[in-house]
């Protein structure tokens, strides 16, 4: 059985990069737009796509496109930040384009010493969920 494709998301100052790893490889570089739409049609984009998880960095854990992937059936998983940049800095990724951290994350999965810092992102509760406190 082939194992369903992995987005990897990065974050820059303008604009987010996507990268999907399928098969142990890495695809090109998607730039997503800072709006609802564009990051409503990237996701429409996974879901078609066949992609099942969604690996970005906890500075993206308050971001729009985390809750929309969620209600798309995209499970979602955080990495820690400061790992994140420290693997950045080791493997020389500081000086690359940001697709190359993207294709980091998009891969964080299949390496089981990044994989248990992981954190994932639990379903997006109903809109007429009642809250308890």
């Amino acid at each position: 059985m082939t194992p369903k494709p992995v987005c990897g998301i990065w974050p820059t100052t303008r604009r987010l990069v996507a990268v999907i790893e399928r098969d142990g490889r890495v695809g090109a570089a998607a730039s997503i737009a800072p709006t609802t739409e564009a990051r409503w049609g990237f996701v429409a984009w996974l879901s078609a796509s066949g992609v099942a998880t969604l690996v970005t960095t906890e500075a993206l854990a308050d971001d729009e496109l985390l809750a929309i992937a969620r209600e798309a059936g995209i499970e979602v998983w955080l990495a820690p930040a400061n790992l994140v940049e420290a693997v950045r800095v080791a493997a020389a990724l500081t000086r690359r384009p940001p697709r190359h951290t993207a294709g980091l994350l998009a891969r964080w999965l299949t390496q089981s010493a990044l994989r248990q810092h992981l954190h994932h992102v639990g379903a997006a509760p109903h809109e007429r969920q009642l809250h308890l406190w």
